[in-house]
C-alpha cells in the first residue's frame, strides 16, 4: 500500500480536524447508510443529506428522513462525504472527488485505536472495533462493528470488514478485500486485490487453510506455505477433502474462479 493512501492523525481528531464546518453527507441511501448516520452523529458529525451514486430514480426524493441529492457537483465548496455502502466503494468514492467533494474519515467514540496506526481518508470504523499498533487502513475502508485488526497490518483501499472479523497482525491485504462476519485471517498472511474471504471462515496457513476462501486476485502463495486444503466447515469429511477434489479446488483457487464452496460438494456417501 502507498503511503499516501493514509494519513497519521491523532485518534482524537480523527473526526473534528478535517473541517471547522461539522456536517457531512453520506453517499448511499440503503439501510447500511442509517448504520452510517448513527456513527457519524455518535463521532459529533451532522448529517445534512443523501448523495444517491447507484439509483438516480431516488434523487430528489427522501430517506431516513433526510433529502436525496445527485452525486453531481457539492452544494457547497466545503461539502464533504462519506460512502455508505459496502460494495464499489473505490469507484463511488473517485466520482465524487472528481466532482469537487472532499472526503471526511468517521470514527465511532467506542472504537480502540492505537496512536501509532494510520488511518486513511474516508475510512468508517465502526464501535467496538479494534486497531493495533503501527497498522495502516486504507482510504475509504470500512471496518465494521466488533472487528480487529492486528498490528503492523496493512489494509488496502476499500477493504471492507465485516462485523467481528478479525485480522491477525503483519497481515497484508490488497485494494477492495472483503472479509466476511465472523472470519478471521490468521498471522502474516498476504491477500490479493479483491479478495473475498467469506463469513465465518478461518483462513491460515499450510494445512490449516479452512472456509471458503474466493477472489478474483486473491493470492495463493501466503508466507510461509501454499494453500494446501480449502474445506467447508459444514459439509467437509473429518478428515480433510478426498485428494482430488482438494487438488481441483486448488487450481481454481490459483486461476481466480473458485467463489465458494457448493453445499454437500464434498459430503461422504450416505452420511445425512
Amino acid at each position: 500500500m502507498r503511503d499516501s493512501s493514509t494519513r497519521r492523525l491523532p485518534v482524537s481528531l480523527l473526526s473534528v480536524t478535517e473541517s471547522s464546518d461539522s456536517s457531512i453527507y453520506v453517499a448511499g441511501t440503503g439501510s447500511f447508510a442509517l448504520e452510517l448516520i448513527e456513527f457519524a452523529a455518535a463521532a459529533g458529525f451532522e448529517v445534512a443529506g443523501l448523495v444517491e451514486p447507484i439509483d438516480s430514480s431516488r434523487i430528489g426524493g427522501s430517506a431516513h428522513r433526510l433529502n436525496v441529492i445527485a452525486p453531481g457537483s457539492p452544494p457547497s465548496p466545503s461539502a464533504r462525504f462519506v460512502v455508505g455502502v459496502s460494495a464499489n466503494r473505490q469507484s463511488i468514492a473517485a466520482e465524487l472527488e472528481s466532482a469537487g467533494w472532499s472526503a471526511v474519515t468517521v470514527v465511532h467514540p467506542s472504537a480502540v485505536i492505537s496512536s501509532s496506526a494510520e488511518i486513511g481518508k474516508g475510512v468508517v470504523i465502526g464501535p467496538l472495533v479494534v486497531i493495533g499498533a503501527a497498522s495502516a487502513i486504507g482510504d475509504h475502508s470500512l471496518i465494521g462493528r466488533g472487528a480487529l485488526v492486528g498490528h503492523h497490518t496493512k489494509l488496502g483501499q476499500g477493504t471492507v470488514l465485516y462485523p467481528g472479523a478479525n485480522v491477525s497482525g503483519l497481515v497484508t491485504c490488497g485494494e477492495a478485500v472483503i472479509v466476511g462476519m465472523g472470519a478471521a485471517v490468521a498471522n502474516g498472511l498476504r491477500v490479493g486485490d479483491r479478495a473475498v474471504i467469506a463469513a465465518g471462515a478461518v483462513v491460515g496457513g499450510g494445512e490449516r487453510w479452512r472456509g471458503a476462501l474466493a477472489g478474483r486476485g486473491a493470492d495463493p502463495r501466503p508466507h510461509r506455505s501454499g494453500v494446501r486444503r480449502l474445506q467447508s466447515r459444514r459439509d467437509a469429511p473429518r478428515r480433510g477433502l478426498p485428494r482430488r477434489a482438494a487438488r481441483a479446488d486448488r487450481a481454481r483457487l490459483r486461476r481466480g474462479s473458485l467463489h465458494r464452496l457448493r453445499p454437500g460438494r464434498h459430503r461422504r456417501p450416505g452420511r445425512p
